[in-house]
């Protein structure tokens, strides 16, 4: 298995101080990405309970901690997450914030796909979220099932190309 690094950016139309609680209060975390436990400090623990998924509870150390600005959490089985938070000008609040997710994985190359399939979920969850619709976990499937497929498709058919 090797190591690969997946990116990921999206402009999320709220400021970067908001955009930021989503990911550091697990109250919040929970509303798009897992139940989450945050000790939200360098160093502190990161642990996400997915619903539905295979991969089992995730536990991660945050690594680097400079609010607003980065985010990293270095987990036990999914990864290094390294996300990046950059201040827009505009947005209908007066602000904007694009999130950059650095995800280093080690993983077999067939199963990045899927990973990818995931984040892009994830952060339409994280939108979802931010406008007041957290994920209801119980119908995840029926409400987001297909997109999630429509995302493996796509990632897959990348991953295809660059592969030829």
């Amino acid at each position: 298995m090797s190591s690969n690094t997946l990116v990921l950016a999206r402009d999320f139309d709220l400021p970067r101080a908001i955009v930021w609680d989503a990911f550091v209060d697990a109250d919040l975390v929970e509303g798009w990405l897992a139940v989450a436990y945050v000790d939200a400090r360098e160093g502190g623990e990161y642990r996400l309970e997915w619903q539905g998924n295979p991969l089992g509870p995730t536990t991660g150390v945050i690594t680097v901690f400079e609010p607003f600005d980065r985010l990293v959490i270095e987990t036990d089985n999914a990864g290094i997450l390294d996300f990046g938070f950059v201040p827009l000008s505009g947005g209908t609040r007066g602000s904007a914030t694009t999130v950059t997710l650095a995800l280093t994985v080690a993983t077999e190359r067939r199963l990045l796909a899927s990973t990818m399939a995931n984040w892009r979920s994830n952060f339409d969850q994280l939108e979802g979220l931010l406008r007041g619709h957290p994920v209801d976990w119980d119908t995840w499937q029926q409400d987001r099932g297909a997109i999630w497929a429509t995302y493996l498709h796509e990632a897959a058919a990348h991953e295809a190309a660059d592969g030829a």
